[in-house]
């Protein structure tokens, strides 16, 4: 009973977390300077997290063809445990203020993958403990054929959802410099008219600044002279 709840409670809490994350998503809306922070944060947490598991998984490929030992894997996945869910945390709170597009497919298949990366994680720690139990230079031929297979699935998923959620990310954010979809009225955005004298000609300079912080281009100012 005690054995289930260790296994259940995290993957509870981490779906808790991830629901939390796309609820507060679709409502939230923090603002065009805490939309530029959170993608920032959004990116660093990617890179992170993405990069930590292909090392790991790299290094896990080395012991599958016999490269390397099966404690240097156990011991790498140990040492960045913390690196890979400290970025899948980040990811969740800083996805929550980019107020992402739930009614669109490429949205809801990252989301869904990001979800299964988790629940893949929490798997795979539970196989990764027993290979602590393995004596020094066993071979991945030599292992039982279950815990085998379930290596191979979670660097199968792990590798698919990944990949899948950076592409997703990267098209999403094209189209969206395309339609405009991330542009959001500043509020130094504002008209002025200013009085200029040019040569003996009294003018008004009607100046309007229009920031688009999605592609991050800014409009002109437009000079009336009377």
């Amino acid at each position: 009973m005690r054995q289930s709840l260790k296994t259940v409670l995290p993957a509870l809490l981490c779906s808790a977390a991830w629901l939390a994350s796309v609820l507060l998503g679709g409502f939230l809306d923090c603002g065009a300077e805490i939309h530029r922070i959170a993608l920032a944060c959004h990116i660093l947490a990617l890179v992170l997290s993405f990069g930590v598991i292909l090392v790991l998984d790299w290094v896990g490929l080395l012991w599958l063809l016999g490269r390397r030992d099966v404690h240097d894997t156990r011991r790498l996945e140990s040492a960045a445990q913390p690196l890979i869910w400290g970025g899948l945390a980040l990811l969740l709170a800083s996805g929550a203020m980019l107020r992402p597009d739930l009614s669109s497919p490429l949205t809801q298949v990252k989301l869904l993958c990001i979800l299964v990366l988790m629940l893949n994680g929490l798997a795979l720690a539970q196989s990764m403990k027993r290979l602590r139990l393995l004596p020094t230079g066993t071979l991945f031929t030599k292992m039982a054929t279950g815990l085998r297979v379930r290596l191979l699935a979670a660097l199968c998923i792990s590798q698919t959802c990944w990949w899948t959620s950076v592409l997703v990310g990267l098209i999403n954010s094209t189209l969206r410099r395309w339609t405009g979809g991330w542009t959001t009225r500043s509020p130094l955005s504002r008209s002025t008219a200013l009085p200029v004298r040019v040569g003996q000609t009294v003018g008004v300079v009607s100046a309007r600044a229009d920031v688009d912080f999605g592609s991050l281009t800014h409009q002109v100012v437009v000079v009336h002279a009377f």
